[in-house]
């Protein structure tokens, strides 16, 4: 792998490449501006910040600083296409596919090709990451924070060569609108932007940019040790709980092995709908018997469970209270009106204690774990603090990650997850500030495997929450018209709650599905696949991620597979799975990775062989998962 630090790299501000610049000692100047970079080297990622500073004695108008502008080789391009329920989309074009191909007799033509996004929804259109890849090494680039963003491959044919760049920004006039007046004497330094060089493909790509993620996260678990978590949302309750739905799924999760119990949508006093009045975030105690929600609570710590609850922080409906005490500038706004739907000034300190201070109540009621979600994006920015609205929203957003920070550190023990219709939200700015990560609202779990593989570059595994939910109930049957005869039916096999495990057991174990229902047999097969998990997650809090047949697509038949290596090599858990494939035993060659044994994990009834580095695995039917350990 060659060093990042040997990568050439310019910058570019108010689109002249600073390159062109006077240079004096680490600084460039031209007239009155002055730039200087900022470099954090972590193994084979630099992490970089630009800094503009106003030497004059006027105010210059900035529309464009690049956080990094890097030469890289001519090569295929892959970016991810990162929608809701369909995020880890790994898509790879050719330069021609791209536009990057000769189309003037200009001497010094320059064509592009740019992804972008606009808009607090960071990961919601492609997640800001992209490689370059000839097939030797591949170059990578990743821009953090939740607001616009734009990366802007180009290629600029001299008279001699071809010159081919790759620049990072989330300061760009031409990406939701950016611009920022430096005041005489000002600086203004941008959002971080990371890159480097790797000796073979997007696999050893994914690999660094996990050990970069798990170096630079502020939370982690004492010794890496993941909790299980079971959440009622996710094809269980679906946002309509009581205390005669809870109980009986509080018990059955507890009896499963799992650790943490979360709540989701349905806890607090609503207006009508299933988001209720988002905001306020009263608690609903009519809802949950006579003891009410504490009652709940309490029947969970007696089962050996940590309670959790569901929570918008950003977000508040029209017609919640709490936007009259809080008054003046307590939402985002843009000219001169709130934000549809209102999202909260981070910025305001009315604002941040009125949230605090619901946390405090939550804690007091025995609450260590919050899902944090968020279910809509501000657009280009907001006017708040008499800036450009895309400026507006990274000062939003440095806010908001400050009060996660102070909400983790005033309350010992508490957990708080971050979610954004699934991973809408999901950048490594943004996700560094929190324990772990929704990879998706997925409902399907079919597909959930293109999704497992695709976030291989996004997050340390740990981090990587997966839902698990056997026995699903869909989203139309959740007012209990539930056909249980039928459930049973359809899952006497045990197959698809293998499938489910498999899924869960390749990151953060998220645990649903309505396991009150469950006949003994699939009970026993969710229990040994929590059982597993909890062997694996001190190997999975120090692993990498491992793509022996690449990352796949949603709607992709064939044989699909997924590991965790631990550092080292020495030891990897690889899950397998045939997704309406016609093959009923999968053959992998593993001969890169060296290993000579393969032993079943999950199930432990596992038929698997590995010989000459190829392993074979026997699925028996046409969507069907294994898991097995290599050594």
């Amino acid at each position: 792998m060659k060093n990042k630090a040997e990568i050439p790299f310019i910058v570019r501000v108010n689109s002249a490449d600073v390159g062109g610049w006077k240079k004096i000692d680490d600084r460039y100047v031209s007239g009155d501006l002055e730039v200087s970079v900022t470099l954090e080297e972590y193994g084979f990622v630099t992490r970089q910040r630009t800094t503009v500073k106003n030497n004059g004695g006027t105010p210059v108008l900035l529309s464009g600083v690049s956080s990094s502008l890097i030469r890289t080789e001519r090569g295929d391009i892959f970016v991810d296409r990162n929608r809701w329920q369909a995020e880890g989309q790994w898509n790879r074009f050719t330069p021609e596919q791209c536009g990057l191909v000769p189309a003037s007799c200009h001497p010094w033509e320059r064509e592009t090709f740019v992804i972008d996004s606009v808009g607090s929804w960071s990961t919601g259109v492609f997640y800001p990451l992209t490689m370059i890849s000839d097939g030797k090494h591949t170059y990578f680039m990743e821009i953090e924070g939740a607001h616009n963003w734009r990366f802007t491959h180009a290629v600029t044919r001299g008279n001699e060569e071809s010159i081919w760049t790759l620049e990072g920004t989330a300061a760009h006039e031409e990406n939701g609108g950016w611009t920022y007046l430096l005041a005489p004497g000002e600086s203004y330094t941008t959002e971080p932007a990371v890159y480097g060089r790797v000796d073979g493909g997007f696999e050893e790509a994914a690999q660094v940019l996990v050990r970069y993620k798990r170096e630079t996260s502020l939370t982690r678990f004492d010794n890496g040790i993941v909790p299980v978590v079971f959440n009622d949302y996710m094809n269980c309750l679906w946002g309509v709980p009581s205390d005669k739905k809870l109980i009986p799924l509080i018990d059955a999760a507890a009896e499963a092995g799992c650790e943490y119990f979360c709540i989701d949508a349905g806890w607090h006093k609503n207006a009508g709908g299933r988001l209720g009045a988002a905001g306020d975030w009263i608690v609903a105690n009519e809802r949950f018997g006579e003891k009410g929600l504490q009652g709940i609570f309490d029947h969970m710590k007696e089962k050996g469970l940590v309670p959790g609850v569901w929570f918008e922080f950003d977000t508040v409906n029209p017609d919640a209270g709490c936007i009259s005490e809080l008054g003046e500038d307590c939402l985002l706004e843009r000219y001169g009106k709130p934000i549809p739907r209102y999202f909260f000034n981070f910025r305001n300190e009315r604002v941040r204690a009125f949230l605090m201070s619901r946390i405090d109540e939550l804690y007091n009621m025995g609450v260590r774990y919050i899902k944090n979600d968020y279910n809509q994006t501000t657009g280009i920015g907001c006017d708040n603090g008499g800036v450009s609205p895309a400026e507006g929203l990274i000062l939003n957003y440095k806010a908001f990650s400050a009060f996660i920070d102070d909400a983790i550190e005033k309350h010992p023990g508490l957990v708080i997850e971050n979610c954004g219709s699934g991973a809408c939200r999901a950048d490594h700015g943004t996700l560094k500030h929190f324990y772990l990560q929704s990879t998706s609202d997925q409902e399907y779990y079919y597909n959930y495997p293109s999704i497992i593989t695709g976030s291989a570059p996004q997050y340390a595994p740990e981090k990587a929450g997966i839902w698990s939910y056997p026995y699903p109930v869909r989203y139309d049957e959740r007012e209990d018209d539930i056909d249980v005869p039928a459930f049973r039916e359809r899952f006497a096999d045990g197959e698809e709650t293998i499938f489910n495990m498999v899924n869960g057991l390749c990151g953060a174990l998220y645990q649903s599905g309505r396991l009150d229902l469950m006949d003994e047999k699939n009970m026993a097969l969710v229990k040994e696949g929590i059982s597993a998990f909890k062997r694996m997650r001190a190997d999975m809090s120090c692993a990498v991620p491992m793509l022996p047949t690449g990352t796949a697509l949603i709607g992709q038949k064939g044989i699909i597979s997924y590991g965790l290596l631990r550092e080292g090599g020495k030891k990897a858990y690889l899950a397998i799975w045939r997704v309406g494939d016609d093959r009923e035993e999968a053959e992998i060659d593993l001969k890169k990775y060296g290993f000579t044994k393969a032993n079943p994990w999950y199930p432990s009834s596992t038929d698997c062989t590995l010989d000459g580095g190829i392993l074979k695995v026997r699925l028996p039917k046409e969507y069907s998962a294994r898991m097995v350990i290599l050594e």
